[in-house]
This record gives structure tokens, sequence and C-alpha cells, in this order.
């Protein structure tokens, strides 16, 4: 019972840590960095909320001695992985568009500008191959 406690605490955590942040994101737009701040804030609502939900959960669960949790436990813990390189993916598409908004278009395809895009897009493949590709230990 303990436990089923600590766990919803912990999600109902962070579900005030989402909506606090999204208050101050959302506050911050008004700004100077509105350019950046909404995009970003409008694709990468879903993601942050999986991986602040699921690492609560993480956290919240302790490590017992039976095995199923440490089962359970690790589950989350590749989940919470999958979730954090979905969150990073989602803020480097954004960064991407928000470069490639930045570029003027109303010029016919000068030659500055068709390089810029081609150098931009293979920096975020190249950034999202890094970041799904597993880890050697």
């Amino acid at each position: 019972m303990r436990t089923a406690l600590i766990v919803l605490a912990a999600l109902a955590a962070a579900v005030v840590v989402d909506l606090v942040s999204g208050v101050l994101i959302r506050r911050g737009a008004r700004g100077r960095y509105k350019w950046l701040l909404e995009p970003l804030r409008h694709a990468c609502r879903r993601p942050a909320a999986a991986v602040l939900l699921v690492g609560a959960l993480y956290y919240a669960l302790p490590p017992g001695p039976a095995e199923w949790q440490r089962y359970l436990r690790h589950a989350i813990l590749l989940v919470l992985i999958a979730l954090s390189a979905w969150l990073v993916i989602k803020a480097l598409s954004v960064v991407e568009a928000v470069a490639f908004s930045r570029l003027p278009s109303d010029v016919v395809t000068s030659r500055r500008i068709r390089r810029a895009r081609t150098q931009i897009r293979p920096v975020r493949r190249l950034t999202v191959a890094v970041v799904t590709s597993p880890q050697s230990a």
C-alpha cells in the first residue's frame, strides 16, 4: 500500500511539474525568444510529459528483493530511455525547422541558402543517429 501511495504521489508531482513548466514556457515565449520557444513547446509537450511521468514512476518504484521488481524497473528504465530519445529527436526537428524558417525564402534559390540547407539537414540526421544508436559499454 505504501508503494502505491509513493507511486501516485510521484505521478501527481510529475503532472504538476509539467503544468508549471508549461506556464513558465508560455510566459517566456511572449518575449524575445518567441520564435524558438513556441514551436518547441508545441512539439515537445507530449514527449516531455511522458518523460516526466515515466521518470517519476521509475524513481518511485523501490528496488525490491523480488525478481519481478527488478525486471519491472529495468523495463521502465528502457521505456524512459526510449522516451528521452523521442524528446531529443523532437527538439532537434524543431531546431531544424526554426533554422530553415530563419533563412530567407523569398529569394530565388540562391547558392548560399541551398548550401545552408544542405549543411543543416545532415547535422540533424547525424544527431538523430547518435541519439538512437545503441551505446557500447
